[in-house]
């Protein structure tokens, strides 16, 4: 067991009050890429071209993490956010996806 609590507590613990990013790139990315993602707390999720983790900051931290992406060349297909939820808490602590 790697976390125990409340839905409510565990996504606080995962998220604080952010909320999660999808990222979707048309490519996969080079090593180089990935750690740059990491810096940005973002995790490879289901495949190779996607990653998430927690949002901060709204629509501003947004828009300047598409700038940081694309200046890095990083070729975003998609980008999403949504309100994190018992998915999203799995892949933080277990650091994989739940099985389909």
């Amino acid at each position: 067991m790697r976390a125990e609590g409340t839905l409510a507590a565990l996504v606080e613990q995962a998220f604080g009050a952010g909320r999660e990013l999808l990222i979707t790139l048309s490519a996969a990315p080079s090593l180089e890429a990935v750690a740059l993602l990491e810096r940005e707390r973002l995790t490879a999720a289901t495949d190779a071209r996607s990653f998430s983790g927690p949002l901060t900051g709204g629509l501003e931290a947004l828009s300047a993490l598409g700038r940081r992406l694309a200046e890095a060349g990083l070729p975003v297909a998609e980008m999403r956010i949504r309100e994190p939820g018992l998915r999203g808490v799995f892949f933080r602590v277990a650091g994989r996806e739940l099985e389909p």
